[in-house]
């Protein structure tokens, strides 16, 4: 079998593709950062004729060494037309690591180098399937999706699965969970009851492998504090407690020139435009951009209620953190949330409200400035029905106190079906066919929701359980990176293992 894999650049990935290619598979072209050429080169007996493909290249839209464009078929509207759809989605995703600020036509242009080049790629080299390692969300792999898809070339993408610890879920399509979906309903069908699903997934239900703070059961979906050192990036100086503790351990002077160094050191960067920039430059860039993130803030701490009124019948919706593959591209039209908040106003019951809560990261992401404009609260504020919620209040409060739940593909909609709650769901998350989930699309959609949940609905136990047993039949035991297999209980060896069983199995079905 020919492989095209992407976003392979981990010693474990490489190792999950060696133990694939000793069972056939034939690795043709591996996109990934630039280790993984080491590691390549030092498995020649499974890689000798695979083509690699920098990261930061592929970003940049520069052609893998070894491919030859000479005769490359160039575009036409035959070429660009089908993808039409995809198009702003991509361009999006492009400004998030724009940094030369470049006209628009420039970045639409790059855009079709995308389209050109891996249309070519994937004609000319014929992989029989391409391998996703995690939702295609970045510019250049997103397109080479489409094109995949567009081509009849099978694809696999694998991913950690949001709901249930150390499960990974495998599929062939980015927005359809087809083999979760087809299990839920054979497990519904057969009616089985609760003495047949795993003690560990109703232990989870009922809530005794979790606290109830915002620090217990979405601990296992989002470890926020995994952001917290990214913070130290935007620093022009340390913090004096850092100084200070430094000077206590007798590392001041060490440290001093080793922050020194790194200020007047070259780093390459992810960007459209292949470039390296000071340490200097970038952490000028950072500190300007958390200048925009504070002024965001401060727009919304204007307009904040700090006492919520949890008497008044409200659905509550906690915002995404942008940008993010969460909703570019796995939540449509609705990657700008405001569309969403606008159909919810509108189809309200007289008297409900919609408390509305901003992501706890959104201010310290260094992205984060990418991801909301001026005016962006305002424009949600707008709504007489809508009320901006301090980000100081418990969401699990806002969640047992509502009528409903509402996000794009959050696992807040997945949090509140556990405590009995039906979710309206914008986007494709992977509990998408769960019971409570109400899917919304467009204003009809919205008002039968609406009604759905002002008539009393609320999701079905048994059922949720099922979905849960579903879910954990279809996924993998394993983890992706080492940040999400801690406490795993797996051995890197029984990981990999996992993994390549997984994968192996998901490519031949």
């Amino acid at each position: 079998m020919r492989v095209l894999a992407d976003n392979f650049g981990s010693p474990d990935l490489i190792d999950v593709a060696i133990a694939l290619s000793k069972r056939g598979f034939n690795f043709i072209y591996i996109n990934g950062k630039s280790k993984a050429c080491d590691l390549l080169k030092n498995n020649q007996q499974y890689f000798k004729d695979t083509i690699f493909h920098d990261y930061t290249d592929a970003l940049a839209g520069i052609p893998a060494p070894e491919v030859d464009v000479s005769s490359f078929r160039p575009l036409g509207t035959d070429l660009i037309h089908p993808l039409s759809l995809y198009e702003s989605s991509v361009l999006s995703m492009m400004t998030r690591i724009d940094f030369d600020n470049l006209d628009f036509s420039e970045k639409q242009y790059r855009y079709y180098q995308y389209v050109w080049y891996w249309y070519n790629v994937l004609s000319i080299l014929k992989p029989d399937i391409v391998i996703f390692r995690d939702v295609p969300h970045v510019a250049y792999n997103t397109v080479l999706y489409y094109i995949a898809k567009q081509l009849g070339i099978k694809t696999v993408i694998f991913r950690k699965f949001s709901c249930i610890m150390y499960r990974v879920v495998y599929q062939h399509d980015l927005f359809d969970y087809k083999e979760i979906r087809e299990e839920y309903q054979r497990l519904k069908l057969a009616k089985i009851g609760e003495q047949d699903v795993d003690n560990s997934l109703k232990d989870f239900y009922n809530g005794l492998n979790y606290i109830h703070t915002e620090k217990g059961f979405s601990k296992q979906y989002m470890a926020i504090s995994r952001f917290a050192g990214k913070e130290k990036a935007v620093e022009v100086f340390p913090k004096f407690d850092r100084v200070l503790k430094n000077i206590k351990n007798y590392t001041f002077f060490s440290t001093f020139f080793n922050y020194l160094r790194l200020l007047f050191h070259r780093f390459e960067i992810c960007s459209i435009n292949k470039k390296t920039e000071l340490g200097l430059t970038i952490k000028w860039r950072n500190f300007w951009h958390a200048r925009v993130r504070a002024r965001f803030r401060k727009e919304y701490e204007s307009l904040q209620v700090n006492n919520v009124d949890f008497s008044r019948p409200y659905i509550y919706m906690p915002l995404h953190r942008q940008p993010e593959g969460s909703t570019n591209p796995m939540g449509g039209i609705f990657d700008n949330q405001i569309l969403a908040i606008d159909l919810l106003a509108a189809t309200l019951p007289e008297g409900w409200l919609l408390y509305v809560k901003e992501h706890p990261t959104q201010w310290r992401f260094p992205l984060a400035h990418l991801g909301r404009y001026n005016n962006y609260y305002r424009l949600i504020n707008r709504h007489k029905n809508i009320r901006l919620i301090s980000t100081a209040v418990s969401g699990f409060d806002l969640i047992d106190h509502s009528k409903a739940v509402a996000t794009i593909t959050g696992t807040a909609g997945f949090e509140a079906i556990m405590r009995g709650k039906p979710a309206l769901i914008f986007g494709f998350p992977s509990y998408r066919d769960c019971e409570g989930v109400l899917q919304v699309s467009n204003f009809n959609d919205c008002l039968e929701a609406v009604k759905k949940v002002y008539d009393g609905y609320i999701p079905d136990k048994m059922n949720v359980l099922r979905f849960m047993q579903a879910a954990k039949n279809m996924t993998v035991n394993a983890y992706i990176n080492i940040y999400h297999g801690r406490n795993s209980g797996l051995s890197y060896e029984q990981n990999i293992k996992n993994l390549t069983d997984g994968l192996y199995k998901a490519c031949l079905s």
